[in-house]
């Protein structure tokens, strides 16, 4: 999944295939994989969960705990936020730590369901009361976009899919 639909979009932005490459709230670390796979051979990733930890070093995935971006110096080309933003319990700190991490001119790339979306709304209501532990946010275009462009970033592009339901 990673490879057919997550690379081909992150390919037709980052064009520096040896610019460090930061996958925040990486899970399983399949993004990652995919990354290295394609050429991007400074990825990495952070995450929250700690029992994640032992898969991604079995994986031999550099990985770090997602709070300790905001004591890093370190500087990323690429940050990628993929079905991570509507987790964070503090996004709008979250976003200024990866506004803070970016190179000059780096992209932070996200996807996230759409809550603006008709079949969202409309077909899932009765479901969000069982997702919304998980989810602490939920996100819209203009909601979305206003976060990011407070927190320093400028809108490349935005997506939606249709049925679905993401946003990137």
């Amino acid at each position: 999944i990673f490879e057919k639909y997550y690379i081909p979009w992150i390919n037709t932005y980052a064009k520096d295939k040896s610019g460090k490459f930061l996958d925040f709230g990486c899970g399983t670390g399949n993004l990652v994989v995919a990354l290295k796979n394609s050429g991007y051979s400074n990825s990495e990733g952070c995450e929250f969960a700690k029992d994640a930890f032992p898969p991604l070093e079995e994986k031999r995935i550099v990985c770090y705990e997602c709070k300790e971006l905001r004591g890093k110096s370190k500087k990323y080309k690429y940050i990628s936020l993929i079905d991570t933003i509507e987790h964070l319990r503090e996004p709008r700190e979250d976003l200024r730590a990866m506004w803070g991490s970016l190179e000059e001119d780096g992209i932070l790339f996200i996807e996230t369901i759409n809550i603006d979306d008709f079949f969202v709304k409309h077909f899932h209501k009765d479901k969000w009361i069982g997702i919304a532990p998980a989810h602490t946010f939920l996100w819209g275009i203009t909601s979305l976009q206003n976060s990011l462009t407070e927190n320093g970033f400028k809108i490349i592009k935005t997506k939606t899919y249709k049925i679905c339901g993401s946003l990137i």
